[in-house]
């Protein structure tokens, strides 16, 4: 499945976005994590990975290709069903510690 061009358009801002509030809610002597994305058949997998790797990795949310919803990690490979947010209406919906619960 193609990425959904807006969606793609939005990616570099929202992991911006994600970079930022990463480098101001965790402790400043943990080493950043850094954000990058793996590109599924249907979703785009955000990771937090450290960049000396002594802390491993772990999955930060999922996006929608198709329609840019911001979904909660279930597990590694597989999103939870419902959207936390949307990358084309704003970027609520996630944090720095990964996708919000549901209310």
């Amino acid at each position: 499945m193609q990425t959904n061009p807006q969606v793609e358009a939005k990616l570099p801002a929202f992991l911006e976005h994600l970079q930022k509030l990463i480098d101001t809610n965790y402790p400043s002597g943990s080493g950043m994590p850094q954000v990058v994305m793996m590109e599924g058949s249907k979703f785009i997998k955000i990771i937090r990975q450290y960049p000396d790797g002594s802390m491993g990795r772990s999955v930060h949310c999922f996006i929608d290709k198709a329609t840019g919803n911001i979904l909660k990690a279930a597990s590694w490979n597989a999103p939870a069903k419902h959207p936390r947010g949307n990358i084309l209406v704003d970027f609520t919906g996630v944090g720095a510690y990964g996708a919000d619960y549901l209310k």
